[in-house]
């Protein structure tokens, strides 16, 4: 995505609104995580406004314990996205457990 500045690696994983993919970010040279909306909202300006209004505030905010957002408004080609901080060694679930 982002006319090549992104490889994606491999699924994380998806939920109701969107996926999330792990990926290299090929500009920055970092690793990053795309969150990628379902094609089936890309039209619905409702849920579209609901998907990046998260993006934003997750870019504004700045602690350790927050994952950063890198970009909180990317499109291509119909394809909705934003990228954030790639964090490993499991899901949030198993973290709040």
């Amino acid at each position: 995505l982002a006319r090549g500045r992104y490889r994606l690696v491999g699924q994380i994983g998806q939920g109701g609104f969107a996926a999330a993919w792990p990926a290299r970010d090929e500009g920055a040279r970092r690793e990053g995580a795309l969150k990628v909306l379902h094609g089936q909202f890309a039209e619905d300006k409702t849920r579209r406004d609901r998907f990046f209004r998260g993006a934003w505030k997750m870019s504004e905010l700045k602690h350790p314990a927050v994952v950063r957002g890198y970009e909180p408004d990317g499109e291509e080609g119909g394809r909705h996205f934003f990228v954030m901080e790639y964090m490993s060694g499991g899901t949030f679930h198993e973290a709040v457990l």
